[in-house]
């Protein structure tokens, strides 16, 4: 977004709309009620529901644990983000908007989002290695993890968000193909897909990508030993790995699971051209990644 404040002329350079006419940017839109529909109804059902759920997060019984803390700021994240990814990519969808119609709202929102994604991204490898020290290496929790030290941690994805909101290029929504991409043009005779790859978004991703994959399968690997040395020898186990570590992991898995497969199809959108199906799975999964 530094572009839009500090540069015009680079700005200009990127997302000048003087081409053609407001009718006939317009024209290149594709008006498709049913998404716009769906995206917008998801999208207040998920803040909805997210109300009790962060309720319930907020109290002194779940906030004393590392996790929860971490799950609450998620939450909030979530919540703002799905306000962009949902609600308003509804009413684009719904109207056959593409960036010319609105290219200051489409251009801030965007660029928030981007922030809002890599933000919860870092929380959700946060959030993965807390689950991992808890079960593999529960010394290292207290140490790492007890108290303050859960907040300190979330300063990271923060000044991280803020670096994509600030530094790199947004993704715009477009009704074309009801999907957000980072060329604003996409699918138009201007198109230029090279000029706006956004390498610190893809270097995001696929860092996502390895590191929920290496911690959820270690937890996994770990669980099942577990389970079988329990099974094959005495139930007094599970005392050392109880209900509540089990509900922690499901909990924690769920959610890095569905920004696994958001991440998964941006990362392809970056370099393959998808079908127009495949781009509303991204931008359901993206929805989904933060409505968990």
């Amino acid at each position: 977004m530094e572009k839009y404040w500090f540069d015009p002329a680079g700005y200009e350079s990127l997302y000048n709309c003087s081409m053609y006419s407001t009718e006939k940017w317009h024209s290149f839109g594709y008006p498709n009620k049913f998404v716009g529909a769906f995206y917008t109804f998801i999208g207040i059902i998920y803040e909805i529901l997210y109300f009790p759920c962060l309720y319930t997060m907020s109290s002194p019984k779940f906030l004393r644990f590392s996790c929860y803390k971490i799950m609450f700021f998620l939450g909030i994240i979530d919540m703002a983000c799905i306000s962009i990814n949902s609600i308003m990519a509804g009413y684009f969808a719904w109207h056959g908007n593409v960036f010319c119609d609105y290219p200051k709202i489409m251009y801030i929102s965007g660029s928030i989002s981007v922030g809002l994604w890599c933000t919860a991204c870092m929380s959700c490898m946060i959030l993965a290695c807390n689950r991992c020290c808890d079960i593999l290496m529960p010394e290292w929790m207290e140490y790492l993890f007890q108290g303050w030290k859960a907040y300190l941690w979330l300063f990271a994805p923060s000044i991280y968000g803020l670096y994509f909101v600030f530094f790199t290029p947004p993704v715009i929504f477009t009704s074309i193909y009801d999907g957000a991409f980072f060329d604003p043009f996409v699918g138009m005779p201007v198109s230029d897909k090279e000029r706006y790859t956004s390498w610190p978004h893809t270097m995001n991703n696929v860092t996502v990508i390895i590191v929920l994959c290496i911690a959820y399968t270690s937890i996994c690997v770990f669980v099942c030993k577990k389970s079988q040395t329990i099974n094959g020898h005495t139930t007094s186990g599970l005392s050392s790995f109880n209900a509540l570590q089990k509900s922690l992991i499901a909990q924690a898995t769920l959610i890095c699971t569905l920004i696994l497969s958001a991440a998964t199809v941006y990362v392809l959108m970056q370099f393959i051209e998808l079908s127009g199906y495949m781009v509303i799975v991204g931008q359901i999964s993206w929805q989904s990644s933060h409505g968990k």
